[in-house]
């Protein structure tokens, strides 16, 4: 049985409202801003502040003077209960306290070119790490001799970790009263890392000195880090009574020759009985 329970500390004055999806996914589903999260990223009309580079960079061309802004998201509580996850009556569980997404980004209004409009950002699109643990120990009568002298040892640990963090720039232009016309080259940075160790042993306790019997170490690590550039083009129409904006991001193309994958398999096994094998 798995169960996976997500709480946060702080929005309870939102009455546990779930943000959903106004635009077929095309955002994450966690919004680095709130007035995007409050109305599920359906902003690409109507942002006017920094955080149009990521939205909507032709909005970019409406800001017309010098920003600065801090945006991050409440914290949560990730709980995670795996029942006999690491064998019959070994639970794994973990709990995890994080924040996500940050994001930095900034705004510069030029006075002598005051139609264009310069804009930055860093985010935190994406984190998690989850980090599972377990271990146990008992006696066993290994020999099968009637007396149970022979001490068990065993660990488990499992590590992952994801993140993904985007860096860019912004151009926005404003060509009249009502249009506006924008874009932002973005490079992205994701890291995977995935460990795995498990930690077996098998003692004698038949005099007061435990001798080592067993030991089998066994360790699978991945690492990958992956560069990758996308470009986000957009514009806005203002009108008498409405606004209408248009948005569109490229595929990521990632850059082979600056990404980075790295795997290892480390096991060692030591048989202290003659005639038993271990595999």
């Amino acid at each position: 049985m798995i169960r996976c329970r997500r709480c946060g500390l702080l929005p309870f004055f939102l009455f546990c409202i779930q943000v959903t999806n106004a635009q077929d996914n095309h955002y994450w589903h966690v919004q680095p801003d709130g007035h995007a999260s409050m109305l599920g990223a359906s902003v690409t009309a109507n942002i006017d502040d920094n955080t149009a580079i990521y939205y909507n960079p032709g909005a970019l061309g409406n800001i017309k003077e010098t920003r600065l802004g801090f945006n991050a998201n409440v914290y949560f509580l990730d709980v995670y209960f795996i029942e006999n996850g690491a064998g019959e009556g070994i639970n794994l569980s973990a709990n995890v306290l994080d924040a996500l997404p940050l994001l930095f980004s900034g705004s510069i209004q030029f006075k002598k070119a005051q139609n264009l409009t310069l804009s930055y950002l860093y985010m935190s699109r994406n984190k998690s790490r989850v980090r599972l643990e377990a271990s146990t120990n008992y006696a066993v009568d290994f020999f099968e001799n009637g007396t149970a002298s022979e001490q068990y040892f065993a660990s488990f640990t499992l590590d992952k970790e994801l993140r993904e963090e985007w860096i860019g720039i912004g151009f926005g232009f404003s060509l009249g009263k009502h249009l506006s016309i924008g874009f932002s080259p973005i490079v992205t940075v994701y890291n995977n890392n995935y460990l795995e160790v498990t930690d077996i042993s098998l003692f004698s306790n038949l005099s007061q000195a435990s001798s080592l019997l067993i030991s089998q170490y066994d360790l699978r690590e991945s690492r990958i880090a992956a560069i990758g550039v996308l470009l986000n083009v957009g514009a806005t129409i203002k009108l008498e009574q409405n606004e209408i904006g248009i948005s569109l991001t490229t595929p990521r193309v990632s850059l082979s020759s600056l990404s980075r994958s790295s795997s290892n398999r480390n096991r060692t096994v030591f048989n202290n009985i003659p005639g038993e094998e271990v595999n």
